[in-house]
């Protein structure tokens, strides 16, 4: 009898437990969808919970009320023992089956039931959930929290989402203001552009900015435009007259990479140092210990008039720092940059010949197939029908056998249609006399110049650097000249730049070498008339 009383009493026991997961499991969902129908969705524990509820709770609940009246059948029916036996075994086994197989289907397959919550700040949670399937794709959304039950999903470019991101990414707090729809630099994607400030510097202006298209990416220029603003400080301290700037950022509006411009061989020791001491600045800073920067130093920058060569990058700070940063190696700086400069630039200046070379070529071939088109045109109309056309066949293989096999040199034996070989007549007839020597380089263009001369000089209490260059310009307007101009460059001794004079035209003939002076210092001066007349250039 007392046994039969405890197995009355655990009956009731399960009987409750079934019933409170059914409640439980169908006021969970009931309270989910009511959320849903407003907007609204449960947080992340609740809705967990109401998928455990319904994948283990409720099956394993029904399970044990199922034993517990098989119980009572066994006790009442003892002539069916075994078959109760076998019965209770096999709805055992179905019931873990269908434990299992429902926690697999629910928990680990259904993307409500693996998310993982983060509150990034007071108004704002990140959740993280992942879609269903073999290839799950990891999803980020963010919600503003309504108590412990409910949350409510913010826009992906809402205030506090770009805010909290911030926050979190520097660990700082921040403010945002200005709102305004911009595009990528690089594409027609849209993003939402803030412009932001951190709440202990107001000073600090960058920006902030949130992807459109899916996965929704964040952008911000807050390193960049710290690194911009220490670094302008260090260099109006220590090298004013340098130029320091910052690069486009991937986004309109926003500030890109450090740069320091290099003007040329004469100047590298000297930016190699300023670099340094730019980087080491900068490293002092705790905030670099954890974010990374980027130098850019441009060189090539030759006069008003042509552009730059090209940039080496030097990156530093983050937690993958590079060994050169520790204190002891920094000493080592200025020497590595300037032969990091030294070995970009003569590259550049070997790939530049060989673009000049390769073009001297293509061109000069066009232009010996255009002459000597025209010439078979006019000696074909004057002709007598009686020519053999076979040997002008032949001929014309001949010919174009031939040019496949030009080279700079067997189209230009004498140079004058390179650049190079004008420069040297040039040199000869002008500047030789003169005890000039030259050193040959190129610009960003592939166009090439000569470095005459460099000396110091003062302007009242202010000494200068002066560097004598020829520069070549173009063909002139009729085609028969390589056209160059003379400058004397003046800069700061720390590398700033002071001031351009022109301080002559040449022409030089591409058949003859016979050079032309202009005999003017300016662009918009008339030339000499022996130079319009050999030119065609006013």
């Amino acid at each position: 009898m007392a046994m039969k009383n405890k197995n009355i009493t655990f009956r009731k026991i399960t009987l409750i437990f079934l019933l409170a997961c059914i409640i439980l499991t169908v006021s969970c969902f009931s309270l989910g969808w009511l959320a849903h129908s407003t907007g609204l969705s449960l947080r992340g524990w609740l809705s967990t919970s109401s998928w455990i509820l319904a994948a283990a709770g409720l099956p394993f609940s029904l399970e044990l009320f199922c034993l517990c009246r098989l119980f009572g059948i066994l006790e009442r029916e003892n002539t069916r023992k075994i078959l109760a036996r076998a019965g209770i075994a096999v709805l055992l086994l179905a019931g873990v089956i269908y434990t299992l197989a429902a926690m697999l289907f629910f928990i680990l397959l259904n993307p409500e039931s693996r998310e993982k919550e983060v509150r990034l700040s007071s108004d704002v949670i990140q959740v993280t959930r992942y879609s269903s399937g073999y290839n799950s794709e990891k999803i980020i959304s963010y919600y503003k929290p309504i108590g412990p039950i409910f949350r409510k999903e913010y826009a992906f470019d809402d205030e506090p989402v770009v805010r909290s991101v911030l926050n979190t990414r520097y660990d700082t707090t921040f403010i945002l203001s200005e709102k305004a729809i911009t595009n990528k630099i690089d594409s027609t994607r849209p993003v939402t552009l803030y412009q932001a400030v951190p709440a202990d510097n107001p000073e600090l202006v960058f920006h902030a900015a949130a992807e459109w298209d899916a996965p929704h990416s964040y952008y911000d220029d807050y390193t960049e435009v710290r690194t911009y603003l220490k670094a302008q400080k260090y260099a109006l301290q220590y090298f004013p007259q340098r130029t320091l700037s910052s690069q486009v950022g991937p986004v309109t509006g926003m500030t890109g990479a450090l740069t320091l411009s290099c003007r040329g061989d004469w100047d590298i020791s000297s930016c190699a140092m300023d670099a340094a001491g730019i980087i080491s600045n900068l490293l002092e800073d705790p905030f670099y210990v954890l974010h990374e920067f980027s130098l850019f130093i441009e060189y090539g920058k030759y006069g008003s008039s042509l552009e730059n060569s090209g940039s080496i990058e030097l990156t530093f700070g983050g937690p993958d720092s590079p060994p050169l940063i520790h204190q002891q190696q920094r000493a080592e700086l200025p020497e590595i940059i300037e032969h990091m400069l030294k070995d970009a630039m003569r590259q550049y200046d070997q790939t530049a010949q060989e673009k000049w070379e390769d073009q001297t070529v293509q061109e000069t071939q066009e232009e010996l197939l255009t002459q000597n088109g025209q010439e078979e045109s006019i000696t074909q109309d004057t002709q007598e029908e009686s020519i053999d056309r076979s040997d002008t066949s032949q001929k014309h293989e001949s010919a174009e056998t031939a040019s496949t096999e030009w080279t700079a040199s067997s189209v230009d034996s004498d140079g004058l249609l390179t650049p190079e070989g004008a420069f040297d007549k040039l040199y000869a007839a002008v500047f030789a006399p003169e005890g000039y020597a030259y050193e040959c380089t190129y610009n960003a263009k592939g166009n090439f110049y000569a470095i005459l001369s460099e000396w110091e000089t003062e302007n009242g209490e202010q000494k200068l650097h002066v560097r004598k260059t020829a520069v070549y310009d173009r063909i002139s307007t009729n085609g028969k000249c390589q056209l160059f101009v003379c400058y004397n460059e003046y800069t700061t001794l720390d590398g700033g730049e002071w001031n351009t004079e022109i301080d002559n035209f040449y022409a030089v003939d591409r058949k003859t070498g016979k050079v032309t002076a202009g005999n003017k210092t300016s662009w918009s001066q008339p030339a000499s008339k022996a130079y319009q007349e050999a030119t065609g250039d006013k």
